[in-house]
C-alpha cells in the first residue's frame, strides 16, 4: 500500500482549483480490464488544492492508469497519467 499527493490546479492560472462539487481518484490496468481491489480516500491537506490519496495498492506488475475525476455541476473532467510497475 501507498499513499501519493494530488495537487488540483486551474489549467489557465496554476492556482490551486478547489470550486468543485466531487473529486475521486482510482488506478485501473487498461490490458486486464480491472482496477485496484482497494477503495482510494481523497483526504484535504492544509494546503489549498492538495489532497493525499490514502490506501493506494497496485497488486500486479504492468501498466497501470492513474484517473483523477473532478465534477463541477453537470461536468465532469478526468486528468489521466500511465505508469509501470515492474520488480
Amino acid at each position: 500500500p501507498f499513499d501519493l499527493i494530488l495537487e488540483v490546479t486551474d489549467s489557465a492560472t496554476g492556482e490551486p482549483f478547489t470550486d468543485f462539487d466531487a473529486i475521486t481518484m482510482d488506478a485501473r490496468m487498461p490490458a486486464h480490464d480491472h482496477g485496484m481491489t482497494v477503495d482510494v480516500a481523497l483526504v484535504p491537506t492544509p494546503e489549498p488544492g492538495q489532497y493525499t490519496a490514502n490506501g493506494m495498492l497496485f497488486h500486479m506488475i504492468g501498466h497501470w492508469e492513474f484517473h483523477v475525476d473532478v465534477t463541477r455541476g453537470p461536468r465532469m473532467e478526468r486528468a489521466q497519467v500511465s505508469t509501470r510497475l515492474e520488480f
